[in-house]
């Protein structure tokens, strides 16, 4: 009886350290995050909103941002959400279109956020640069896209005025 009793209590322990061993020993597949993909979906966003930017499409421009975004430009206040932001562009707009070039000089983060380091380059109608600077941007992602959270540029030019429509002609002609 002695003999069954320590044989059992072998079993019971041998299978305990079995079971330990193997479901501690299973690794779950890390998920791995793909800066390649992300940069690629960065770009094409950027693509997406210099082309809007270009037609003077505020509606396109404002839904490259989630719906919490701030865009900060410089000299001017942060507009919050989708609506501010579309109705800021859609002022900028009325002082007519221009072409809207962004080159991204660095991207690092996770698949929570990204940060991108830009420069970027603003030409007239007739294809004059008007304007170039760098900007950070943030993004994160809404609805599994990736989009603008935070918008924060400055221009390179000394003494020149925020493209917005605080500082505008267009501005100062509506007061």
């Amino acid at each position: 009886m002695k003999k069954r009793v320590n044989i059992l209590n072998v079993v019971v322990l041998l299978s305990t350290v079995l079971l330990f061993t193997t479901t501690s020993c299973k690794k779950e597949e890390a998920k791995v995050f793909d800066m390649v993909a992300a940069q690629q979906a960065i770009d094409e966003l950027n693509t997406t909103y210099a082309d809007a930017f270009t037609k003077g499409d505020a509606a396109s421009v404002a839904n490259c941002y989630t719906a919490d975004a701030k865009f900060m430009p410089p000299n001017s206040k942060t507009y919050e959400g989708n609506a501010a932001i579309q109705e800021e562009m859609s002022a900028f707009f009325k002082n007519g279109t221009m072409k809207l070039e962004i080159k991204s000089v660095g991207l690092w983060g996770d698949e929570n956020t990204l940060t991108q380091e830009n420069v970027w380059t603003v030409f007239d109608k007739d294809g004059v640069e008007r304007d170039h600077g760098k900007s950070l941007i943030v993004y994160k992602k809404e609805a599994d896209k990736w989009k603008i959270y935070r918008d924060c540029y400055n221009s390179d030019l000394i003494g020149t005025a925020a493209p917005s429509t605080e500082t505008s002609p267009a501005a100062s002609d509506n007061k």
